[in-house]
């Protein structure tokens, strides 16, 4: 008799365990649970002989204007499109770019190149 009891404790708290994990509870915690995708845009600042330029950078995750004549500054955003607007200063001309980031990618967009 209590080889029968111990057998239906048994199978109870396995069925019992096995419907809460199903369920999802607890939540896992975030170090477990999936990392979302990301994408990273570096915009590189390379514009001594011009002076600071503004450029402004939408997406995904992402609205900011940056204004800068050297050094880099790096963005983590959604992947998707992204819209690079480069003003004019008076010694470069203002450019308007889109560009496609997958996830988990870099790109870097030279901001004072006649080439991005």
């Amino acid at each position: 008799m209590l080889r029968v009891v111990r057998r239906a404790v048994l199978v109870v708290a396995l069925a019992t365990g096995t419907a809460i994990a199903a369920s999802g509870f607890p939540p896992a915690p975030p170090s477990l649970s999936p990392a979302r995708p990301y994408a990273l845009v570096t915009l590189v600042f390379n514009c001594a002989s011009v002076g600071p330029v503004t450029t402004t950078i939408e997406g995904p995750g992402i609205a900011s204007d940056v204004r800068d004549d050297s050094g880099s500054i790096t963005f983590r955003a959604q992947p998707g499109d992204f819209t690079v607007r480069r003003l004019s200063n008076g010694r470069i001309a203002a450019r308007t770019g889109s560009i496609s980031i997958p996830p988990v990618s870099t790109r870097t967009i030279r901001v004072c190149s006649d080439n991005w």
